[in-house]
């Protein structure tokens, strides 16, 4: 439930567009993380969304490669942070450990607070420095990365590695926008990509303690398909 804002939370937030935002003053925050800018009126039952709200979560929560959505575009953001645009009005913006995402009521408002995104205790946004993901997520760059050095195109990787053409050329968008030494001494996978899914479905099994009946598992079994997938899964 939203409630009025604390100082103590906004002092634990990594990342947000200060007391207010292109008119919209900072009205709530919940529990999770979520800072809510200006108000709205409901029309109907449905009620209403807030025309502008920022949400902090690890890169270990939500990445590229996690989220099973294909962003319209990954481009740099201020410096050596990545952006990466979902559905109307929604932007990742990734630095450091943190995946801040803008909901607005429309794409130039979103790119326009995600410019702004700005450190508690900041008094203008600084230049970001790059996302550090999980090792898991890592790998799969890697993998995708090192299918491309033949020149090969989307299409061809997607075949040989059964990802679908989207998804690869995301995250070649992000190894691309990573610094040069990011990937340097990351193994490539050697299990699948259908064995890493395989690990996610008993990953996300294991949140509601159903993993060892449903795939046959012993414990030890569950906790390394959990284990190799930290990163992948929106849960850390």
């Amino acid at each position: 439930m939203l409630r009025p804002v604390a100082t103590a939370a906004l002092a634990a937030a990594p990342f947000w567009l200060g007391p207010s935002f292109a008119g919209h003053p900072l009205v709530a925050h919940d529990e999770t993380g979520t800072f809510v800018y200006g108000s709205c009126h409901a029309t109907s039952d449905q009620g209403c969304a807030p025309p502008l709200q920022v949400q902090d979560r690890t890169t270990c929560e939500r990445n590229p490669v996690a989220l099973d959505v294909v962003p319209r575009r990954v481009y740099r953001l201020r410096g050596h942070g990545i952006a990466a645009v979902y559905t109307r009005g929604a932007i990742d913006a990734m630095s450091d450990h943190t995946t801040t995402t803008v909901f607005a009521s429309g794409d130039r408002l979103a790119a326009r607070a995600a410019r702004a995104l700005r450190r508690r205790g900041q008094s203008a946004p600084h230049p970001l420095s790059a996302p550090d993901y999980p090792p898991a997520v890592l790998r799969e760059l890697k993998r995708v990365a090192v299918a491309a050095h033949g020149g090969r195109g989307p299409e061809a990787i997607g075949r040989a590695l059964g990802i679908g053409p989207g998804v690869v050329r995301t995250r070649l968008r992000v190894a691309k926008l990573l610094p040069p030494d990011a990937l340097r001494g990351v193994p490539v996978p050697r299990r699948s990509w259908k064995q890493v899914q395989h690990d996610r479905q008993v990953a996300f099994a294991a949140h509601t303690h159903q993993a060892q009946q449903y795939f046959h598992l012993s414990r030890g079994q569950v906790r390394r398909a959990v284990r190799r997938t930290r990163g992948l899964t929106g849960s850390c």
